[in-house]
Parts: C-alpha cells; sequence; structure tokens
C-alpha cells in the first residue's frame, strides 16, 4: 500500500467522523485509530489495497457515526443531478455523436466522491456538467467501448456513487438506442458505505426504468469492488461472463483494472494526485480506459 494511501484512508475516517458531527479531539482520535487499524497492510505499489483498507475503517467505524453519515450529501446530489439532467438529455440527443458525449457526462458526475482528496459543491458540478461538451478525456478508449456496446448482448454497469445515476441513466439510454436488444444490468453496493449508491437509492432515481438492478452481494462494506472478498457468485457470474462491463469509480478502477478480462473499461475522474501520477494525467482528468490483463 502506498504510504499517501495509508494517509487519505485515515483522513478520511476523520471526514466521516466531521460529518457524523464527532468533536475535533474525537476525529482526530479516529484518524489515529484508523491508521492502527490498517498497519498490517504491506507497503508497496499495490492500488487495490487503499478500497480494502476503506472497507475494513468503514466498519470500524459504524459504531461511532451511525449508519449512513453522508445521507444529506446524497440526496443532495441525487437532487442536483436529476434537476439538470432534463437539459444534458437534450444536449446528448441533439449531438451528431451522442455516445462519446454521454460517456463524458457519465464520468464527469464522478466528481461527487466523498472519498478522495478533490472536493466539490453543487455549484462546481453543475459549472463542471456546463463545460462537458467542450472537454476532451485525458485517456480515451471510447471508440472501443462504443464498438462493443454496439453488438453486445449484456451490458453491466457497475455503479459508484449517488449524484451519479441520473448521468449513468442518460448514458444507459444512449446506448441502448446504440443496440436495443442488449440486456442492461446495474449494479450497486449491497451496503451503504460513505456515498455510494445502494439499491434504495437507485430505485427512488428510477434506474429500475431503464435497466435490471443488482446488487453486488458484498456481505462486507465495499468501498470498490472487492473480487477477494463476500462478493455474490450470482454477481461473480455475470461480470466474469458479460459482453461489456462498464465500471464507474476510481474505487472500482483500483480494485479492478488488471483482472476479469479485456472487455472491463472504466469510467472515472482522475480525483487524487496518486492515481493521476500513476496515469499519467492531470488532477481532475476525465478516463475512459479499456482494462490490460
Amino acid at each position: 500500500m502506498y504510504d499517501r494511501c495509508r494517509e487519505c484512508v485515515a483522513n478520511n475516517a476523520a471526514k466521516i467522523a466531521k460529518a457524523a458531527g464527532v468533536d475535533e479531539e474525537g476525529c482526530h482520535r479516529l484518524h489515529d485509530r484508523a491508521l492502527t487499524l490498517i498497519a498490517h497492510f504491506p507497503s508497496d505499489n499495490d492500488i487495490s489495497r487503499a478500497p480494502y483498507a476503506m472497507s475494513e475503517v468503514w466498519a470500524d467505524l459504524v459504531d461511532a457515526v451511525g449508519p449512513d453519515p453522508y445521507a444529506e450529501v446524497k440526496s443532495t446530489f441525487e437532487r442536483l443531478t436529476t434537476s439538470l439532467a432534463p437539459r444534458i438529455r437534450s444536449v446528448v440527443e441533439a449531438s451528431d455523436d451522442p455516445a462519446p458525449l454521454a460517456i463524458r457526462f457519465a464520468v464527469a458526475g464522478n466528481l461527487i466522491d466523498v472519498g478522495t482528496p478533490m472536493g466539490f459543491t453543487e455549484d462546481r458540478v453543475a459549472e463542471l456538467l456546463d463545460s462537458v461538451p467542450s472537454l476532451a478525456f485525458a485517456r480515451d478508449d471510447s471508440p472501443s467501448l462504443i464498438e462493443r456496446a454496439a453488438t453486445a448482448r449484456t451490458i453491466v454497469f457497475l455503479a459508484d456513487n449517488c449524484g451519479e445515476s441520473a448521468l449513468d441513466r442518460i448514458l444507459i439510454e444512449t446506448l441502448h438506442r446504440l443496440n436495443p436488444s442488449a440486456r442492461m444490468v446495474y449494479v450497486v453496493r449491497n451496503n451503504v458505505i460513505l456515498n455510494d449508491l445502494t439499491m434504495d437509492e437507485a430505485l427512488a432515481a428510477g434506474m429500475d426504468e431503464v435497466a435490471d438492478l443488482m446488487t453486488n452481494g458484498d456481505a462486507d462494506y465495499g468501498a470498490g469492488t472487492l473480487l477477494d472478498g463476500s462478493l455474490s457468485p450470482e454477481f461473480r457470474h455475470l461480470v466474469e461472463t458479460a459482453d461489456l462491463v462498464v465500471s464507474k469509480g476510481q474505487g472500482n478502477f483500483e480494485t479492478l483494472y488488471g483482472r476479469l478480462h479485456d472487455r472491463l473499461y472504466f469510467l472515472f475522474m482522475a480525483k487524487c494526485q496518486h492515481i493521476a501520477d500513476v496515469l499519467g494525467v492531470p488532477m481532475g482528468g476525465l478516463l475512459c480506459l479499456e482494462n490490460r490483463v
């Protein structure tokens, strides 16, 4: 585990505690407790360790901070992107090349992430979404993603954060117009962690109107898709056999990159300097990456 990832996880413990109303002394104590808890992770260059460490820290914090300390943040940004979605949908549908644009909007929504050092506000998210038509990917494998989507029988989307689902929906609708016969499956977290999307929120967002919904079946608090954890057999079979898997978010990238198969694509924003450095992209860069196995 990289040393700066270790400190980032501990800082997240303090941020979570603060969001739950814990006083400054308590936040500092939980920061130090997190460092002790994750000390067993070796110091190495494995980018997947940070999400596993964050999962352990979240499980340890639940008694102190409650089951959903980011509930208000989640509902605020779900409302924001839902209110912006009709205009964004119109922009995508009017485009001469709607699929790449829908992908960029979906990636831009990944700014809404409490688990990274890059902050966000309602104004910042709205401004970013306004600028999407003029933005380019920092790394762009979207042409091959779209080519696969055009012939796929099953397309699986691994959801990330609350607030992104309205934009994911526009992407799913766009790919469905490209390939009306494809089965779309939208997978959410099985348990609450950070501001990640769960089944209740996906249903409230109407995602069942555009895709089959399922959870990843993780019995633990997975900050990412933890293949070495307790994911359900049904979910494992789905992602192993799908013609195309579209994975949202940095945590899913960290846990899945280099694993599974080359039919997997990562859509996310580089929201910490470490991941930006690893990928050779600027902080805040929009990414559509084909998996390399």
